[in-house]
């Protein structure tokens, strides 16, 4: 018997102690659990990538991801357009699939470290597309109660930030003699003897009456 994802979602609504996602989870892994053909071509595209995936523990992690992209996981949170929930999905499908082959058989499994070495290859705008799609997608799993951990939580891109052009050494050089050299005159005295300082007239007092 088949189930529908918006039936366990119902469900849940009405048991506070029933973990929607994860029931959802567990019937998608075991086939289960049966899915409405999406409506808009971009889920259905994020649906058929999702299903795709050669390792059911990661397809199923990333029907997840989608639901809480769209605002459907076991929490309220804003959905994010359909054109986005699709770019998601495709930004992190080639990792997912070289962690599968590189042995892991669960999400739980990726670490910091894996994270790390897939964006160290990576420059500009596609290391800055999946780091965000990675967070993205985390973050949704443990939304879900699905992993424990976010390995990619603590992980920031290096910005490529202009360093100022350094002084040549002459030029320092030059700066420090000036430093250490005597105050000049002002313009106009001697240059052995400085300049007495000037006086100004002061006023009579105002009690002392002035000559005729």
């Amino acid at each position: 018997m088949l189930t529908f994802p918006s039936d366990i979602r119902a469900l849940a609504s009405t048991f506070a102690n029933l973990q929607g996602a994860r029931v959802i989870n567990y019937l998608r892994l075991r086939g289960l659990l049966d899915t409405q053909p999406p409506s808009d071509p971009c889920i259905a595209r994020a649906r058929h990538h999702a299903t795709a995936i050669t390792h059911p523990a990661f397809a199923a992690a990333v029907h997840a991801f989608i639901d809480v992209l769209l605002g459907q996981g076991s929490t309220t949170s804003r959905a994010r357009s359909p054109k986005t929930v699709e770019n998601y999905v495709a930004a992190i499908l080639d990792i997912l699939e070289a962690w599968i082959a590189d042995g892991l058989t669960d999400p739980r499994e990726i670490t910091k470290k894996h994270v790390e070495d897939a964006l160290a290859p990576l420059r500009g705008d596609q290391a800055r597309r999946l780091h965000t799609a990675l967070r993205s997608f985390f973050r949704a799993l443990k939304k879900e109660r699905l992993t424990f951990r976010d390995p990619a939580r603590s992980i920031s891109l290096t910005s490529n930030r202009t360093v100022p052009t350094a002084l040549p050494s002459d030029r320092i050089a030059g700066l420090l003699d000036r430093l250490d050299a005597p105050p000049r005159p002002p313009h106009g005295c001697p240059r052995r003897r400085l300049c007495p300082p000037l006086r100004t007239a002061r006023p009579p007092p105002a009690n002392r009456p002035r000559p005729q």
